[in-house]
């Protein structure tokens, strides 16, 4: 995905956002989630846009952890192995 793409995806997701009565910089995460979204390596808050972006990514499909990670992390963390 081209630099250009993913400013058309993030500004396509914050109009969408806007357009549903939400203010995605005011707090798109939910506190009733555990609150800012962070790494489940390292369990610290992210910073820049992707608290931003991953927490409308929450609101948007009803996640309820705050915790991101890759595949390899979220397996590693959890105890559990794909193969």
């Amino acid at each position: 995905m081209s630099n250009q793409e993913v400013y058309e995806e993030i500004t396509e997701r914050m109009v969408r956002a806007l357009e549903a009565g939400t203010v995605p910089w005011e707090k798109p995460w939910s506190a009733a989630a555990g609150g800012r979204p962070r790494s489940i390596s390292t369990g610290r808050p992210y910073h820049g846009i992707n608290p931003l972006l991953l927490g409308m990514e929450a609101q948007d499909k009803g996640y309820l952890s705050p915790y991101w990670g890759t595949y390899n992390a979220i397996a590693k963390h959890s105890g559990w192995s794909a193969g």
